[in-house]
């Protein structure tokens, strides 16, 4: 649950950016259940409930919401509620931001189908409205292969859904921008997995469906472009372990039951094609094959890569299984323009990833107060306190105040999501101005914060750690974290040589390391942060 919306913070962060756009005729979306409660209001029924609360929303929300019908502009919103033009877009960028707003009136039908589209059209903000992915959805066309008869209940499961089945040949003839294809595969279906992949081979999306007794695998979505093809996601099920050995399902799950599937199937399916088809909501299927079990009950989801030597998604080499550096870089990749979520781009101005921006570990230890960045070299060619903390402040610090907004973290050097990724940790000695010892970098004070231990027989000058803050940016970007650690540390090491060069030192950079070693001298946590390089700061001379 989201605990808090600050609409200041939140202007602060989105104005002018030109992926953060809040509608210019705002509606309030009347499928989303709201609810005054102590100090704010709640928002349920999206991807996640959200509380608006804060001075600012308590203060303009009872005057704004009513006026929200999609009839009027911001300045309109403004002229009738009495605020000024700067607060109502703070809370329309909080409404916004809660999904709680579309684009114009809400002129589409009712139903069932519009509330659910309403619900999740922000989700991945593709549309503007729940009218608009309406829209979308009934122009799409969906087809089966090999036959609509070969998937009992499919069919009818889309007709409830206001949709029919369209032949395979007319989809191919004439492909539309919201049309998919699914597929019923299977290693006793060699020529439906040819037609599937030649499918996809003419740039129509094929989702592919593997329906057996006790498990059934959808997805994921094929693209010419993007996702393994439907012959690598047959062979992929086909491997051992594929979706979970039986062992390792909870104790808890429930029994088998009989004809489960066979009942869940043309449903679930359904479901992720309407996803799809309309572009909204969270497709699982988009990005990994949805596996559910029917010894035990359960739901599992399984990443498929391409496979090496397919000569349909054209990976050279000889055919064999995907190896685990391809896996992880294949499922961090970006997809093509036109499958990204406007809303993905949003999610950094999301309360909790803006918080993350201003996270720092906080050491306890003595501190040692460091000049600040600007300034000419005293002593070039020396590792002085002015030179350790200009390096420091340049790398790894913030920029002050004046040259930030109001609850805008600003810092030299970028880094991914602005989360600060890289933690500088120093040992200093002979360094005039810094007692030697074992310090942490603390970049929101321009400090270092000294650590335990000694450091008896350690070369003169510094050496400096860069470590990857893995956890943090685990919260906010999960498995592609990784690489956001590692582009930061390249970065912050530029950064490094630059400045040491300006102040004429020796940088010198160490090709390997134990981080084993390191992390107990440092009291690192390794379940949470990573060694991401070792370098030396040293005189000249």
């Amino acid at each position: 649950m989201n605990h808090g919306l600050d609409a200041i913070a939140l202007d602060a962060a989105t104005r002018g950016d030109p992926q953060f756009v809040v509608p210019r005729h705002p509606a309030v979306i009347r499928s989303v259940v709201t609810a005054t409660v102590a100090g704010g209001l709640l928002v349920d029924g999206l991807v996640s409930r959200r509380v608006l609360r804060g001075s600012t929303a308590q203060r303009t929300l009872p005057e704004v919401l009513p006026l929200l019908d999609g009839t009027r502009t911001w300045e309109q919103i403004a002229e009738a509620s009495g605020l000024s033009t700067d607060e109502v877009r703070q809370v329309l960028g909080v409404l916004y931001a809660a999904g709680l707003l579309g684009e114009g009136p809400d002129v589409s039908t009712s139903g069932a189908m519009h509330a659910f589209l309403g619900r999740t059209f922000d989700a991945t903000r593709r549309h503007a409205s729940a009218g608009a992915a309406r829209d979308a959805l009934l122009g799409a066309r969906i087809a089966l292969v090999p036959s609509p008869g070969e998937l009992p209940g499919f069919r009818e499961a889309m007709l409830r859904e206001g949709l029919d089945l369209a032949p395979v040949e007319a989809v191919l003839a004439e492909p539309r921008p919201n049309d998919i294809v699914v597929a019923l595969l299977g290693a006793a279906r060699p020529e439906t997995i040819d037609t599937a992949t030649a499918v996809r081979d003419r740039g129509v999306p094929v989702l592919p469906v593997i329906a057996g007794a006790e498990r059934l695998v959808i997805g994921p979505v094929g693209h010419r472009d993007h996702n393994p093809c439907p012959r690598c996601v047959a062979l992929a099920a086909e491997s051992p372990g594929f979706g979970g050995a039986p062992d390792s399902f909870p104790s808890a799950s429930p029994p088998a039951r009989p004809g489960l599937l066979a009942s869940l199937a043309p449903e679930a399916i359904a479901l992720e094609v309407v996803l799809h088809a309309a572009g909204v909501g969270t497709a699982r299927s988009a990005t990994e094959a949805i596996v559910i079990t029917d010894a035990p009950v359960a739901t599992r989801y399984e990443y498929v890569s391409r496979r090496p030597g397919c000569p349909s998604c054209g990976i050279s080499g000889p055919p064999k299984a995907a190896p685990s550096a391809l896996v992880y870089e294949e499922s961090v990749a970006f997809p093509p323009a036109r499958l990204r979520s406007p809303r993905t781009h949003q999610q950094h101005f999301e309360p909790e990833n803006i918080a993350l921006s201003h996270e720092q570990r906080d050491f306890g230890g003595e501190e040692v107060p460091l000049p600040q960045v600007d300034g000419v070299p005293e002593h070039p060619g020396r590792v002085t306190v002015g030179a350790l903390g200009a390096i420091l402040g340049t790398a790894f610090g913030l920029k002050p105040p004046r040259l930030a907004k109001p609850g805008k973290v600003r810092r030299w050097a970028p880094t991914g999501g602005n989360l600060g990724s890289p933690q500088a940790y120093v040992t200093v000695s002979s360094v005039p101005g810094v007692p030697d010892g074992r310090y942490a970098y603390r970049a929101d004070r321009h400090v270092l914060q000294r650590l335990d231990g000694t450091v008896a027989g350690v070369p003169d000058g510094v050496r400096l750690v860069v470590v990857g803050e893995l956890y943090r940016v685990w919260k906010k970007y999960n498995t592609f974290s990784y690489r956001v650690v590692a582009l930061d540390a390249g970065v912050a090491l530029t950064h490094v040589a630059v400045a040491a060069a300006r102040h004429g030192l020796t940088l010198r950079n160490d090709h390997g390391w134990d981080e084993t070693t390191i992390a107990a001298e440092l009291s690192l946590d390794l379940g949470q942060q990573s060694v991401s390089a070792v370098v030396h700061l040293e005189d000249s001379s």
